[in-house]
């Protein structure tokens, strides 16, 4: 009786399993032979963990050696750093004790060892290591016990899956699949475990007994004295903090920052440079590392043998130093004194890496709070406007202004005293000017023991005029400042509130 024949679909599954079943097979042999199509290969086997029965607390150290050079992962109490460094072809090993690194970052390096685990056997025995790259391995491992045993490997050429590397057991002489997940120890270079951390943090510098050490503190360290140079600056540029016997500058209340630049010029220090200074600098941090214990020729190519600017901190309990060289694409070269190493920091973690002398001084000339003023004369064009501000006692938002004996809308004055107070330098006067003053502003207090403040302008050429506060010249400004004044007085005394740009 002849038999039934196969229909189509019936036929077309039974070659799809046929299918599947050979690429199945063929995946298997390509995981475990090498790319080289002369390769041979053994019957592959499964293996177990690689470090058999081994944890964390077990590793005393790692040796490693790659194309960056040799050197020894060790653990001291709880913490782990990198030592011994021998760079390729040298002579002489760098303890790298000047160098910090991130325990963290190393603990899980070394915990991968403990679940590294085999992906099969490609091959027992030694005689075919070139097929696999490990006649001349990429990187070597020496994983060094507690208990005075040790484990190396050879790590060859990465497998054709693309997750596993061929590693040789030195132990047992078979070549192993290996994911190169747990192998990436035995590829970073030092750098890798490198600190990045380029400046103390706060709370780290802060005395312990301070309130600074809660999580909810806004406390800071006392600084003392900063300290600018580089070749960006002509000569150093040096701040230090006011004493506390020097009262807060009055003039200028709203903008001082509590510092004096002292060199080149002595000058009132502004508040917005050096906050931002002080804000950026404590706990900041590297994006990357780019040498560890740098050479010579690293720190001349990173424009760091002669740095294009510096800063160095001295506060209550210690001091550090920043250093910056050439611009890169995200920042610049930078090194700091915690560390043997050369980073890359982001141009917006250094906000004070172009900062001039003329940056740091206070520009403004007098800002005092229109609440303790009690009148602000304005001479200009041979006339004198005198605006008296009287002041309600229960609340002092609210202020009454006369001029000439007639009220002025408040919020219109306001707006003109906003302009009055925003005179602000814009560049250094080399000399003071010696002609007449074009226009002058007089402050009168609340407080009548306070001696009134005189801000005179005085002309430098058709374009600049000279800022003189109560006699002394420090910055120009532009002259069209004096023409916003001109023009928007009449304005107020209209009642009508005047834009304050100029």
């Amino acid at each position: 009786m002849s038999g039934k024949k196969l229909g189509k679909k019936p036929l077309t599954l039974i070659i799809g399993i046929v299918v599947l079943l050979l690429l199945a097979g063929l995946m298997v042999y390509l995981l475990k032979t090498p790319a080289d199509k002369n390769a041979s290969s053994s019957a592959a086997s499964s293996e177990g963990p690689t470090i058999l029965g081994k944890t964390v607390k077990d590793i005393k150290s790692v040796d490693v050696v790659n194309e960056t050079g040799s050197f020894t992962i060790s653990k001291s109490g709880e913490n782990y750093t990198v030592t011994n460094f021998l760079a390729p072809g040298a002579t002489e090993v760098n303890t790298l004790s000047a160098a910090k690194f991130s325990s963290s970052v190393i603990a899980s390096a070394v915990e991968s060892l403990t679940t590294m685990t085999s992906g099969g056997t490609v091959e027992d025995g030694t005689k075919n290591l070139a097929l696999y790259g490990l006649d001349k391995p990429a990187a070597t491992l020496k994983i060094n016990f507690n208990d005075g045993k040790s484990f190396a490997l050879d790590v060859g050429k990465e497998a054709p899956d693309n997750i596993n590397y061929y590693v040789l057991d030195k132990q047992a002489n078979k070549v192993l699949l290996i994911a190169n997940t747990s192998m990436a120890i035995s590829k970073n270079a030092k750098e890798t475990y490198a600190d990045t951390t380029l400046f103390p943090t706060a709370e780290s510098v802060m005395p312990a007994s301070s309130d600074a050490s809660s999580s909810n503190s806004q406390a800071k360290p006392t600084v003392k004295q900063f300290t600018f140079g580089g070749t960006l600056r002509p000569e150093p540029v040096v701040l230090e903090q006011k004493p506390a016997t020097e009262a807060k500058n009055e003039k200028s209340a709203l903008t001082d920052s509590g510092f004096r630049v002292v060199s080149p010029k002595n000058r009132i220090a502004g508040l917005n440079p050096v906050s931002k200074t002080e804000q950026a600098m404590w706990g900041v941090t590297a994006s990357s590392t780019y040498a560890v214990a740098p050479t010579p020729e690293q720190l001349a190519e990173t424009g760091l043998a002669e740095p294009y600017s510096t800063m160095k901190v001295v506060y209550e309990g210690g001091q550090a130093e920043l250093k910056l060289g050439k611009q890169t694409a995200e920042g610049y070269y930078c090194q700091t004194s915690l560390s043997d190493a050369i980073f890359v920091v982001a141009k917006s973690s250094v906000p004070w890496a172009e900062y001039t002398a003329f940056d740091f001084y206070d520009k403004f000339t007098i800002i005092p709070n229109i609440k303790d003023v009690s009148a602000l004369t304005i001479d200009v064009n041979g006339k004198s406007y005198r605006f008296e501000i009287g002041h309600d006692k229960s609340d002092d938002t609210k202020i009454i202004v006369k001029q000439a004996g007639k009220d002025v809308n408040d919020e219109a004055f306001r707006s003109l005293y906003r302009l009055c107070i925003g005179a602000a330098g814009e560049s250094i006067l080399t000399e003071q000017p010696t002609t007449p003053a074009v226009m002058k502003f007089t402050y009168e207090y609340v407080d009548t023991s306070r001696k009134a403040d005189v801000l005179e302008f005085k002309a430098i050429n058709e374009r600049q005029l000279g800022l003189i506060v109560n006699g002394q010249g420090d910055f120009a400004i532009r002259s069209i400042y004096m023409d916003k004044v001109i023009a928007s007085i009449d304005p107020v005394l209209k009642g009508e509130k005047i834009e304050t740009e100029w």
